[in-house]
């Protein structure tokens, strides 16, 4: 079920790994992409500042960050990212 949910006819959503950080870290060389990707102070940021992110949202527990795959390869078209999460998207109607 997990896969059919989180799969389309031309894209998968998986988890970010290490091996995705040497794309970001092109991606963070285009001031265009940097442009657009949001609304803080765009700034150079290494293999490693890369490879940290992708650990530290991994762990978070209030937000959920994926990457975009095409299918039917392995190639990432970009991430995405949904948080901060609070306790009504756990389940419990309480705030």
């Amino acid at each position: 079920m997990l896969a059919t949910l989180l799969s389309g006819k031309r894209v998968r959503l998986t988890a970010l790994n290490k091996k995705d950080a040497s794309t970001i870290t092109r991606w963070h060389e285009n001031t265009d992409f940097l442009r657009l990707l949001d609304t803080n102070p765009a700034v150079p940021r290494t293999e490693v500042d890369i490879s940290e992110w992708i650990d530290e949202t991994n762990s978070a527990s209030n937000e959920v960050t994926f990457a975009v795959r095409l299918i039917p390869g392995i190639r990432t078209l970009g991430p995405g990212e949904f948080g901060p999460l609070g306790p009504a998207h756990a389940g419990n109607s309480d705030p």
